[in-house]
Protein backbone atom coordinates (compact mmCIF):
# COMPACT_ATOMS: atom_id res chain seq x y z
CA UNK A 1 0.00 0.00 0.00
CA UNK A 2 1.45 3.35 -1.05
CA UNK A 3 -0.84 5.55 1.02
CA UNK A 4 0.95 7.31 3.89
CA UNK A 5 -1.06 8.18 6.98
CA UNK A 6 -1.58 11.94 7.44
CA UNK A 7 0.12 13.60 10.38
CA UNK A 8 -1.77 16.90 10.58
CA UNK A 9 -5.17 17.20 12.23
CA UNK A 10 -7.77 19.81 11.49
CA UNK A 11 -11.15 18.32 10.54
CA UNK A 12 -12.73 18.74 13.95
CA UNK A 13 -12.40 18.54 17.70
CA UNK A 14 -13.85 15.07 18.22
CA UNK A 15 -14.95 11.96 16.34
CA UNK A 16 -16.86 9.10 18.00
CA UNK A 17 -16.69 5.45 16.95
CA UNK A 18 -19.60 3.29 18.10
CA UNK A 19 -18.25 -0.25 18.49
CA UNK A 20 -14.78 -1.32 19.51
CA UNK A 21 -14.21 -4.56 17.66
CA UNK A 22 -11.84 -4.88 14.69
CA UNK A 23 -13.89 -2.57 12.46
CA UNK A 24 -14.22 0.05 15.21
CA UNK A 25 -10.58 -0.11 16.27
CA UNK A 26 -9.49 0.25 12.65
CA UNK A 27 -11.86 3.18 12.17
CA UNK A 28 -10.45 4.88 15.27
CA UNK A 29 -6.95 4.65 13.82
CA UNK A 30 -8.22 6.04 10.51
CA UNK A 31 -9.78 9.01 12.31
CA UNK A 32 -6.88 9.74 14.65
CA UNK A 33 -4.75 11.79 12.20
CA UNK A 34 -7.71 14.06 11.39
CA UNK A 35 -9.42 14.88 14.70
CA UNK A 36 -8.13 16.31 17.95
CA UNK A 37 -9.80 13.51 19.90
CA UNK A 38 -11.25 10.13 18.92
CA UNK A 39 -13.55 8.32 21.35
CA UNK A 40 -14.33 4.61 20.98
CA UNK A 41 -17.50 3.38 22.72
CA UNK A 42 -17.56 -0.40 23.29
CA UNK A 43 -20.32 -2.16 25.23
CA UNK A 44 -18.08 -5.09 26.24
CA UNK A 45 -15.03 -5.37 28.47
CA UNK A 46 -11.50 -5.49 27.13
CA UNK A 47 -9.28 -8.17 28.72
CA UNK A 48 -5.64 -7.42 29.38
CA UNK A 49 -4.60 -10.41 27.30
CA UNK A 50 -5.59 -11.79 23.90
CA UNK A 51 -8.43 -13.83 25.39
CA UNK A 52 -11.81 -14.09 23.63
CA UNK A 53 -14.40 -11.50 24.68
CA UNK A 54 -18.04 -12.14 25.53
CA UNK A 55 -18.99 -9.24 23.24
CA UNK A 56 -17.50 -11.11 20.26
CA UNK A 57 -18.52 -14.77 20.60
CA UNK A 58 -17.45 -15.33 16.99
CA UNK A 59 -13.90 -14.73 18.21
CA UNK A 60 -13.70 -18.34 19.44
CA UNK A 61 -13.66 -19.62 15.88
CA UNK A 62 -11.29 -19.76 12.91
CA UNK A 63 -10.79 -16.35 11.31
CA UNK A 64 -8.84 -15.71 8.13
CA UNK A 65 -6.99 -12.47 7.62
CA UNK A 66 -6.85 -12.20 3.85
CA UNK A 67 -3.75 -10.69 2.27
CA UNK A 68 -5.53 -7.45 1.37
CA UNK A 69 -6.74 -7.10 4.95
CA UNK A 70 -3.25 -7.75 6.28
CA UNK A 71 -1.88 -5.02 4.03
CA UNK A 72 -4.62 -2.54 4.99
CA UNK A 73 -4.04 -3.13 8.72
CA UNK A 74 -0.28 -2.81 8.29
CA UNK A 75 -0.82 0.55 6.57
CA UNK A 76 -3.07 1.77 9.38
CA UNK A 77 -0.93 0.23 12.14
CA UNK A 78 2.71 0.16 10.95
CA UNK A 79 4.57 -2.67 12.63
CA UNK A 80 1.40 -4.66 13.41
CA UNK A 81 2.53 -7.68 11.43
CA UNK A 82 5.74 -7.99 13.44
CA UNK A 83 3.80 -7.58 16.69
CA UNK A 84 1.57 -10.50 15.71
CA UNK A 85 4.56 -12.65 14.79
CA UNK A 86 6.33 -11.77 18.05
CA UNK A 87 3.25 -13.00 19.92
CA UNK A 88 2.94 -16.33 18.15
CA UNK A 89 1.13 -15.65 14.89
CA UNK A 90 2.13 -18.03 12.12
CA UNK A 91 3.18 -17.24 8.55
CA UNK A 92 2.21 -19.87 6.01
CA UNK A 93 2.62 -20.23 2.27
CA UNK A 94 -0.94 -20.19 0.96
CA UNK A 95 -0.04 -22.53 -1.89
CA UNK A 96 2.65 -24.71 -0.33
CA UNK A 97 1.39 -25.11 3.24
CA UNK A 98 -2.37 -25.27 2.72
CA UNK A 99 -4.06 -28.63 2.12
CA UNK A 100 -7.25 -27.42 0.45
CA UNK A 101 -10.12 -29.64 -0.70
CA UNK A 102 -12.51 -27.50 -2.71
CA UNK A 103 -15.43 -28.54 -4.91
CA UNK A 104 -14.41 -32.17 -4.88
CA UNK A 105 -10.70 -31.68 -5.69
CA UNK A 106 -7.46 -30.94 -3.90
CA UNK A 107 -5.90 -27.62 -4.92
CA UNK A 108 -2.43 -27.72 -6.45
CA UNK A 109 0.52 -27.38 -4.06
CA UNK A 110 3.82 -25.57 -4.60
CA UNK A 111 6.05 -23.06 -2.81
CA UNK A 112 4.70 -19.74 -4.07
CA UNK A 113 6.14 -17.18 -1.65
CA UNK A 114 2.60 -15.92 -1.09
CA UNK A 115 2.66 -15.74 2.72
CA UNK A 116 -0.40 -15.13 4.87
CA UNK A 117 -0.75 -14.50 8.59
CA UNK A 118 -2.54 -17.04 10.78
CA UNK A 119 -3.65 -16.32 14.35
CA UNK A 120 -6.79 -16.09 16.47
CA UNK A 121 -9.10 -13.12 16.11
CA UNK A 122 -8.56 -12.15 19.79
CA UNK A 123 -4.82 -11.78 19.13
CA UNK A 124 -5.56 -9.36 16.27
CA UNK A 125 -7.90 -7.32 18.48
CA UNK A 126 -5.37 -7.27 21.32
CA UNK A 127 -2.61 -6.10 18.99
CA UNK A 128 -4.81 -3.33 17.56
CA UNK A 129 -5.74 -2.13 21.04
CA UNK A 130 -2.08 -2.07 22.01
CA UNK A 131 -1.29 0.14 19.04
CA UNK A 132 -4.16 2.52 19.81
CA UNK A 133 -3.04 2.79 23.44
CA UNK A 134 0.09 4.53 22.17
CA UNK A 135 -1.93 7.34 20.55
CA UNK A 136 -2.57 10.19 22.96
CA UNK A 137 -5.69 11.47 21.21
CA UNK A 138 -7.67 8.19 21.40
CA UNK A 139 -9.92 7.50 24.37
CA UNK A 140 -11.84 4.26 24.93
CA UNK A 141 -15.07 3.87 26.90
CA UNK A 142 -15.36 0.14 27.46
CA UNK A 143 -18.50 -1.27 29.12
CA UNK A 144 -20.47 1.65 27.70
CA UNK A 145 -23.26 1.78 25.16
CA UNK A 146 -24.69 4.48 22.91
CA UNK A 147 -28.39 4.91 23.56
CA UNK A 148 -29.20 7.63 21.03
CA UNK A 149 -27.81 10.08 18.55
CA UNK A 150 -27.69 13.79 19.31
CA UNK A 151 -28.88 16.05 16.51
CA UNK A 152 -29.65 19.64 15.63
CA UNK A 153 -33.25 20.74 16.13
CA UNK A 154 -34.17 19.96 12.52
CA UNK A 155 -32.39 16.55 12.62
CA UNK A 156 -30.23 17.56 9.66
CA UNK A 157 -26.91 17.04 11.45
CA UNK A 158 -25.65 14.48 13.95
CA UNK A 159 -23.92 16.40 16.73
CA UNK A 160 -22.88 13.55 19.02
CA UNK A 161 -24.15 10.60 21.03
CA UNK A 162 -25.77 9.85 24.36
CA UNK A 163 -23.96 7.07 26.18
CA UNK A 164 -24.31 5.24 29.48
CA UNK A 165 -22.34 2.72 31.46
CA UNK A 166 -23.57 -0.85 31.11
CA UNK A 167 -23.84 -1.21 34.89
CA UNK A 168 -25.75 2.07 35.32
CA UNK A 169 -28.14 2.69 32.46
CA UNK A 170 -29.95 5.47 34.30
CA UNK A 171 -26.92 7.76 34.24
CA UNK A 172 -26.29 9.18 30.77
CA UNK A 173 -23.59 11.38 29.26
CA UNK A 174 -23.90 13.52 26.16
CA UNK A 175 -20.77 13.46 24.04
CA UNK A 176 -20.53 15.97 21.20
CA UNK A 177 -18.83 14.98 17.95
CA UNK A 178 -18.02 16.39 14.53
CA UNK A 179 -18.29 12.90 13.02
CA UNK A 180 -19.84 9.63 14.25
CA UNK A 181 -18.80 6.26 12.82
CA UNK A 182 -21.21 3.38 13.35
CA UNK A 183 -19.29 0.09 13.63
CA UNK A 184 -21.31 -2.02 16.06
CA UNK A 185 -21.76 -4.86 13.61
CA UNK A 186 -24.67 -7.12 12.76
CA UNK A 187 -26.89 -5.66 15.49
CA UNK A 188 -26.44 -2.06 14.35
CA UNK A 189 -29.21 0.28 15.46
CA UNK A 190 -28.45 2.89 12.84
CA UNK A 191 -31.39 1.94 10.56
CA UNK A 192 -33.81 2.42 13.47
CA UNK A 193 -32.13 5.64 14.57
CA UNK A 194 -32.45 7.05 11.06
CA UNK A 195 -36.14 6.20 10.89
CA UNK A 196 -36.73 7.81 14.30
CA UNK A 197 -35.15 11.00 12.93
CA UNK A 198 -37.41 11.02 9.88
CA UNK A 199 -35.03 9.41 7.40
CA UNK A 200 -35.32 6.15 5.50
CA UNK A 201 -33.53 3.04 6.65
CA UNK A 202 -31.15 1.69 4.02
CA UNK A 203 -32.50 -0.96 1.65
CA UNK A 204 -31.32 -4.44 2.60
CA UNK A 205 -30.31 -7.54 0.69
CA UNK A 206 -30.68 -10.53 2.99
CA UNK A 207 -29.87 -14.20 2.41
CA UNK A 208 -30.88 -16.98 4.76
CA UNK A 209 -28.04 -19.51 4.71
CA UNK A 210 -28.61 -21.43 7.96
CA UNK A 211 -24.90 -21.67 8.78
CA UNK A 212 -23.78 -23.06 12.11
CA UNK A 213 -20.30 -23.94 13.32
CA UNK A 214 -18.43 -25.20 16.38
CA UNK A 215 -14.77 -24.84 17.33
CA UNK A 216 -12.28 -26.19 19.79
CA UNK A 217 -8.66 -25.49 20.64
CA UNK A 218 -6.16 -28.35 20.79
CA UNK A 219 -2.58 -28.66 21.87
CA UNK A 220 -0.42 -28.98 18.77
CA UNK A 221 1.11 -32.46 18.54
CA UNK A 222 4.82 -33.16 18.78
CA UNK A 223 4.71 -35.03 15.47
CA UNK A 224 3.46 -32.19 13.30
CA UNK A 225 2.39 -33.20 9.78
CA UNK A 226 5.15 -32.83 7.25
CA UNK A 227 3.05 -31.91 4.21
CA UNK A 228 0.66 -29.21 5.48
CA UNK A 229 0.13 -26.53 8.10
CA UNK A 230 -3.50 -25.65 7.32
CA UNK A 231 -6.37 -27.91 6.24
CA UNK A 232 -9.41 -26.51 4.45
CA UNK A 233 -12.24 -28.91 3.66
CA UNK A 234 -14.95 -26.93 1.91
CA UNK A 235 -18.53 -28.05 1.34
CA UNK A 236 -19.58 -29.23 -2.10
CA UNK A 237 -23.15 -28.25 -2.80
CA UNK A 238 -25.77 -29.45 -3.15
CA UNK A 239 -24.90 -32.77 -1.51
CA UNK A 240 -22.02 -31.97 0.86
CA UNK A 241 -23.06 -29.26 3.32
CA UNK A 242 -20.29 -29.74 5.87
CA UNK A 243 -16.91 -28.07 6.20
CA UNK A 244 -13.86 -28.42 8.42
CA UNK A 245 -10.75 -26.32 9.06
CA UNK A 246 -7.51 -26.67 11.02
CA UNK A 247 -5.43 -23.53 11.64
CA UNK A 248 -2.17 -23.27 13.61
CA UNK A 249 -2.47 -20.42 16.11
CA UNK A 250 -0.40 -18.74 18.78
CA UNK A 251 0.56 -20.67 21.91
CA UNK A 252 1.54 -23.82 19.98
CA UNK A 253 -2.12 -24.68 19.48
CA UNK A 254 -4.46 -25.75 16.71
CA UNK A 255 -7.89 -24.23 16.26
CA UNK A 256 -10.38 -26.63 14.66
CA UNK A 257 -13.69 -25.35 13.31
CA UNK A 258 -16.44 -27.55 11.87
CA UNK A 259 -19.48 -26.05 10.17
CA UNK A 260 -22.51 -26.79 8.05
CA UNK A 261 -25.07 -25.00 5.88
CA UNK A 262 -28.86 -25.24 5.65
CA UNK A 263 -29.24 -26.10 9.32
CA UNK A 264 -26.68 -28.95 9.32
CA UNK A 265 -24.70 -27.55 12.24
CA UNK A 266 -22.15 -29.56 14.26
CA UNK A 267 -22.99 -30.53 17.85
CA UNK A 268 -21.21 -28.95 20.80
CA UNK A 269 -20.51 -32.20 22.68
CA UNK A 270 -17.33 -34.22 22.17
CA UNK A 271 -18.90 -37.34 20.66
CA UNK A 272 -21.12 -35.35 18.33
CA UNK A 273 -18.21 -33.13 17.28
CA UNK A 274 -16.11 -36.19 16.44
CA UNK A 275 -18.95 -37.86 14.55
CA UNK A 276 -19.45 -34.70 12.49
CA UNK A 277 -15.72 -34.60 11.69
CA UNK A 278 -15.81 -38.25 10.63
CA UNK A 279 -18.52 -37.41 8.09
CA UNK A 280 -16.50 -34.70 6.31
CA UNK A 281 -15.60 -35.14 2.65
CA UNK A 282 -12.04 -36.15 3.53
CA UNK A 283 -10.76 -38.02 6.64
CA UNK A 284 -7.69 -35.88 7.44
CA UNK A 285 -9.28 -33.74 10.18
CA UNK A 286 -10.98 -36.68 11.89
CA UNK A 287 -7.75 -38.68 11.83
CA UNK A 288 -5.82 -35.88 13.52
CA UNK A 289 -8.55 -35.12 16.06
CA UNK A 290 -8.18 -38.64 17.40
CA UNK A 291 -4.54 -37.85 18.26
CA UNK A 292 -5.00 -34.40 19.79
CA UNK A 293 -5.49 -33.20 23.36
CA UNK A 294 -8.40 -30.72 23.55
CA UNK A 295 -8.05 -27.43 25.42
CA UNK A 296 -11.29 -26.15 26.90
CA UNK A 297 -14.85 -26.60 25.75
CA UNK A 298 -16.41 -26.69 22.30
CA UNK A 299 -17.83 -23.28 21.35
CA UNK A 300 -20.75 -22.92 18.95
CA UNK A 301 -22.00 -20.01 16.87
CA UNK A 302 -24.76 -19.51 14.31
CA UNK A 303 -25.06 -17.22 11.30
CA UNK A 304 -28.65 -17.66 10.13
CA UNK A 305 -28.34 -15.03 7.42
CA UNK A 306 -26.06 -12.58 5.68
CA UNK A 307 -27.18 -9.03 5.08
CA UNK A 308 -26.02 -6.06 3.06
CA UNK A 309 -27.32 -2.64 4.03
CA UNK A 310 -27.22 -0.35 1.02
CA UNK A 311 -26.31 2.98 2.61
CA UNK A 312 -24.83 3.99 -0.72
CA UNK A 313 -28.36 4.07 -2.17
CA UNK A 314 -29.71 6.60 0.32
CA UNK A 315 -30.10 10.01 -1.28
CA UNK A 316 -30.85 11.67 2.04
CA UNK A 317 -28.85 11.26 5.22
CA UNK A 318 -28.11 13.50 8.19
CA UNK A 319 -24.69 15.09 8.13
CA UNK A 320 -21.94 13.74 10.32
CA UNK A 321 -22.43 9.96 10.35
CA UNK A 322 -21.07 7.00 8.37
CA UNK A 323 -21.20 3.20 8.69
CA UNK A 324 -18.63 0.49 8.06
CA UNK A 325 -17.82 -3.13 8.93
CA UNK A 326 -20.68 -5.51 9.65
CA UNK A 327 -22.94 -2.51 10.19
CA UNK A 328 -22.62 -2.08 6.42
CA UNK A 329 -22.33 -5.69 5.26
CA UNK A 330 -22.46 -9.03 7.11
CA UNK A 331 -20.65 -11.67 5.05
CA UNK A 332 -20.78 -15.45 5.10
CA UNK A 333 -17.85 -16.10 7.48
CA UNK A 334 -16.76 -19.23 5.61
CA UNK A 335 -15.14 -16.97 3.00
CA UNK A 336 -13.10 -15.03 5.60
CA UNK A 337 -14.01 -11.62 4.17
CA UNK A 338 -15.25 -9.76 7.25
CA UNK A 339 -12.05 -8.60 8.95
CA UNK A 340 -10.36 -7.74 5.67
CA UNK A 341 -13.21 -5.71 4.17
CA UNK A 342 -13.55 -3.83 7.46
CA UNK A 343 -9.84 -3.01 7.42
CA UNK A 344 -10.03 -1.89 3.79
CA UNK A 345 -13.09 0.26 4.55
CA UNK A 346 -11.26 1.88 7.48
CA UNK A 347 -8.27 2.65 5.27
CA UNK A 348 -10.64 4.09 2.66
CA UNK A 349 -12.13 6.31 5.38
CA UNK A 350 -8.68 7.65 6.24
CA UNK A 351 -7.99 8.31 2.57
CA UNK A 352 -11.34 10.05 2.09
CA UNK A 353 -10.85 12.22 5.16
CA UNK A 354 -7.49 13.27 3.75
CA UNK A 355 -9.42 14.92 0.90
CA UNK A 356 -12.00 16.66 3.11
CA UNK A 357 -12.02 20.07 4.78
CA UNK A 358 -13.74 21.16 8.00
CA UNK A 359 -16.52 22.56 5.78
CA UNK A 360 -17.10 19.33 3.82
CA UNK A 361 -16.42 16.60 6.38
CA UNK A 362 -20.03 16.59 7.58
CA UNK A 363 -21.31 15.69 4.12
CA UNK A 364 -18.88 12.89 3.32
CA UNK A 365 -21.39 10.05 3.94
CA UNK A 366 -22.56 9.61 0.36
CA UNK A 367 -19.04 9.89 -1.06
CA UNK A 368 -17.65 7.46 1.47
CA UNK A 369 -20.51 4.93 1.37
CA UNK A 370 -20.04 4.60 -2.38
CA UNK A 371 -16.40 3.70 -1.74
CA UNK A 372 -17.41 1.08 0.83
CA UNK A 373 -19.98 -0.33 -1.60
CA UNK A 374 -17.21 -0.68 -4.17
CA UNK A 375 -15.08 -2.54 -1.61
CA UNK A 376 -17.82 -5.01 -0.72
CA UNK A 377 -19.28 -5.56 -4.22
CA UNK A 378 -16.79 -8.20 -5.29
CA UNK A 379 -16.61 -10.27 -2.10
CA UNK A 380 -20.39 -10.05 -1.68
CA UNK A 381 -20.91 -11.43 -5.20
CA UNK A 382 -18.35 -14.19 -4.64
CA UNK A 383 -19.89 -15.31 -1.36
CA UNK A 384 -23.58 -15.01 -2.20
CA UNK A 385 -23.29 -16.72 -5.57
CA UNK A 386 -21.69 -19.70 -3.82
CA UNK A 387 -24.31 -19.64 -1.05
CA UNK A 388 -26.98 -20.11 -3.71
CA UNK A 389 -25.49 -23.46 -4.62
CA UNK A 390 -27.22 -24.79 -1.51
CA UNK A 391 -30.88 -25.55 -2.26
CA UNK A 392 -32.18 -24.18 1.06
CA UNK A 393 -30.61 -20.73 0.69
CA UNK A 394 -33.35 -18.11 0.51
CA UNK A 395 -32.98 -14.60 -0.87
CA UNK A 396 -32.91 -12.51 -4.04
CA UNK A 397 -30.81 -14.27 -6.66
CA UNK A 398 -28.42 -12.26 -8.81
CA UNK A 399 -29.06 -12.06 -12.55
CA UNK A 400 -27.20 -14.68 -14.56
CA UNK A 401 -26.62 -16.99 -11.58
CA UNK A 402 -26.64 -20.25 -13.60
CA UNK A 403 -23.98 -18.88 -15.97
CA UNK A 404 -21.90 -17.65 -13.04
CA UNK A 405 -22.15 -21.06 -11.38
CA UNK A 406 -21.12 -22.76 -14.62
CA UNK A 407 -18.12 -20.48 -15.07
CA UNK A 408 -16.94 -20.53 -11.46
CA UNK A 409 -17.30 -24.32 -11.38
CA UNK A 410 -14.75 -24.59 -14.17
CA UNK A 411 -12.49 -22.04 -12.42
CA UNK A 412 -12.54 -24.19 -9.28
CA UNK A 413 -11.78 -27.33 -11.26
CA UNK A 414 -8.94 -25.72 -13.22
CA UNK A 415 -7.39 -24.23 -10.08
CA UNK A 416 -6.61 -27.77 -8.97
CA UNK A 417 -4.05 -28.15 -11.77
CA UNK A 418 -3.52 -24.88 -13.68
CA UNK A 419 -1.14 -22.45 -12.01
CA UNK A 420 -2.34 -19.33 -13.84
CA UNK A 421 -5.96 -20.01 -12.92
CA UNK A 422 -5.10 -20.88 -9.32
CA UNK A 423 -2.97 -17.79 -8.78
CA UNK A 424 -5.60 -15.51 -10.32
CA UNK A 425 -8.30 -17.12 -8.21
CA UNK A 426 -6.08 -16.68 -5.15
CA UNK A 427 -5.67 -12.96 -5.91
CA UNK A 428 -9.44 -12.56 -6.23
CA UNK A 429 -10.09 -14.61 -3.09
CA UNK A 430 -7.70 -12.44 -1.07
CA UNK A 431 -9.40 -9.30 -2.44
CA UNK A 432 -6.19 -8.10 -4.05
CA UNK A 433 -7.89 -7.75 -7.41
CA UNK A 434 -11.45 -7.66 -8.70
CA UNK A 435 -13.48 -10.61 -9.94
CA UNK A 436 -13.00 -9.34 -13.49
CA UNK A 437 -9.47 -10.80 -13.39
CA UNK A 438 -11.05 -14.23 -13.79
CA UNK A 439 -12.46 -13.13 -17.14
CA UNK A 440 -9.24 -12.15 -18.90
CA UNK A 441 -8.94 -13.80 -22.33
CA UNK A 442 -6.38 -16.46 -21.40
CA UNK A 443 -8.54 -17.75 -18.56
CA UNK A 444 -11.79 -17.57 -20.53
CA UNK A 445 -10.12 -19.69 -23.22
CA UNK A 446 -9.04 -22.26 -20.62
CA UNK A 447 -12.58 -22.40 -19.21
CA UNK A 448 -14.03 -23.01 -22.68
CA UNK A 449 -11.48 -25.71 -23.41
CA UNK A 450 -12.17 -27.36 -20.07
CA UNK A 451 -15.90 -27.22 -20.72
CA UNK A 452 -15.54 -28.83 -24.16
CA UNK A 453 -13.20 -31.50 -22.82
CA UNK A 454 -15.66 -32.37 -20.05
CA UNK A 455 -18.47 -32.53 -22.59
Amino acid sequence: MSFALPTKRGLGQRAVVIGGSIAGLSAARALSPHFDEVVVVERGDYPQTSAPRKATPQGNHVHALLKSGEEALETLFPGLKQTLIDNGAQQVDFSGDVHWFHHGQWKMRYDSGFKVMVQTRPLVEWALRGRLDRLANIKVYSSHEVGALLTTADHSTITGVTLHAMDDRAATTDLTADLVVEATGRGSKLPQWLEALGYSAPPETRLNIGLGYSSRLYQAPDDLPSDWRIVLLNPQSPTVLRAGYIFPVEGNRWLVTLGGYSGDAPPSDHDGFMAFAKDLAQPVIYEWLQKLIPIGEIKSYAVPDTVRRHYEKLSRLPKGIVALGDAFCVFDPVFGQGMSTAAKAALALCQQLDRETPETVGTLAQRYHKKVAHIVNGPWMLATSEDFRYPKTVGPKPIGLPVLHWYSGHIFALSASDREVFETFRQVMHLLTGIEALFKPSIVLKVLRHSFSRT
